[in-house]
């Protein structure tokens, strides 16, 4: 988020901003003057980590040309590449424009004073920047009539409105957390251990891995994988597959009614909303019926673009952003379509415990890190999560398994904790 503090650089401004930075939170807040270029490295990372960028743009003598008529008077103008280094930089997100009174900018060289070349001085950049903060809106006037401590509480209070909610990414964080977890998940053997608890890996005894039934049981069963422990859902699933894989067949259960799946497979897996499992079940049932010749496997070949594959499994009944791209993941690893390619633009089917993780380790930060809303920011973490892995050039499933594992598990101090050092 970029703000412009513009006005004649007067100690009214000078003392605001002095003050803003002794005051405010260095991990959002970063200050700049007009000295740095828009193609600055450190500023275009921190506003990609959303920090309030407060640019105080001033004007000084190196900006001015000074232009003499025929009636020998002179004239102040702002030169070009003063201009240019305001506009590349790009149009603020707020202004806040400090008054000032200036006088005339003429100025005679037989009677020139320094009271009349400075007076001439700030008329024209008083005259620029307010041109140019009627440009810039939204744009706040901060009146010079006022004491120094209602100046601040004016500016003060603004900037609370923007800093409520504002999170703050570590990109550089990110990136140690996606390759060291990856690192870890290909290494220790904790994690060959727990690898049975993913959804890629739930399968009845009778079935081969990576076989049409596989997956027919992984696309029915996974619209079940909410708002209960996953491992009992898993293991009475499969204790059911074993007795009735009629169940798990959309050609079979396509002619069943509402009130047999609930009775047959509903109420035997534990569902949390059983009617609503029920409907879906026979929907998605008939739907692959009628499009997909009845097979689930079909589904994942039916498009080698990941992301495409992604809007058809959500087409589904039950198949939000969460379970959808599990469904993905889970298709792509176990190989159910060997050409499936473009995974780098699914969104990572984060939960809370990504969020957890990583507001835990630093990557996202807000104003109010006490009182921390995880499952707003899950959004945030998904995307922050796929940007790293790309930046990285990382497989994201693998780096997603190892933080579900790491989350579900209670695992993090042995596996992030100080472990992770930028």
């Amino acid at each position: 988020m970029l703000i412009a503090f513009t006005g004649t650089n007067n100690a009214i401004k000078t003392t605001m901003i002095n003050a803003l930075k002794e005051k405010k939170d260095p991990k959002i807040y970063s200050f700049y003057e007009n000295s740095i270029s828009a193609s600055d490295a450190t500023l275009s990372q921190e506003l990609s980590s959303n920090k309030i960028i407060i640019r105080n743009q001033n004007i000084d003598g190196h900006h001015i040309n000074i232009n003499r008529n025929t009636k020998n008077n002179f004239t102040f103008s702002i030169n070009s590449d003063f201009k240019e280094a305001i506009r590349v930089i790009g149009k603020p997100n707020l202004t806040f424009f400090f008054e000032n009174h200036p006088q005339n900018d003429v100025v005679k060289t037989q009677s020139s004073t320094n009271a009349d070349l400075k007076k001439a001085f700030l008329k024209v950049s008083h005259n620029f920047y307010k041109n140019k903060a009627k440009l810039d809106k939204p744009i706040l006037v901060v009146a010079d009539s006022l004491s120094s401590d209602d100046l601040y509480n004016q500016v003060d209070s603004t900037l609370k409105k923007y800093e409520k909610g504002l999170v703050i990414i570590d990109h550089k964080r990110a990136n140690a957390l996606v390759s060291l977890v990856r690192d870890e998940f290909l290494n220790d053997p904790f994690f060959i251990q727990v690898q049975k608890n993913l959804i890629e890996n739930q399968i009845p005894k009778s079935i081969v891995r990576g076989s049409l039934e596989h997956a027919r049981f992984l696309f029915f069963i996974a619209s079940n994988d909410h708002g209960l422990k996953s491992k009992s859902m898993y293991d009475k699933a499969k204790a059911l597959y074993q007795v009735h894989p009629e169940y798990f067949d959309a050609k079979y259960i396509s002619k069943q009614s509402a009130a047999f799946v609930k009775e047959q497979i509903a109420d035997k897996i534990s569902t949390r909303y059983p009617n609503v499992f029920s409907k879906n079940w026979i929907e998605n049932a008939r739907k692959i019926v009628r499009e997909f010749d009845g097979e689930p496997l079909n589904i994942f070949k039916n498009t080698t673009n990941a992301l495409e594959l992604l809007q058809i499994v959500k087409s589904f009944s039950g198949y939000g952003p969460k379970i959808g791209g599990m469904v993905v993941r889970a298709a792509y690893s176990l190989k159910f379509n060997d050409k499936l390619k473009d995974m780098q633009n699914v969104p990572v089917p984060v939960d809370v415990h990504d969020s957890q993780i990583l507001f835990r380790s630093g990557i996202l930060y807000t104003a109010n890190p006490k009182n921390i809303q995880h499952p707003r920011y899950i959004k945030t973490a998904q995307q922050e999560i796929l940007d790293a892995c790309n930046r990285q050039h990382l497989d994201w499933t693998i780096v997603d398994k190892a933080l579900w594992l790491i989350g579900s598990t209670g695992t993090y101090s042995k596996f992030i904790g100080s472990k992770l050092s930028v």
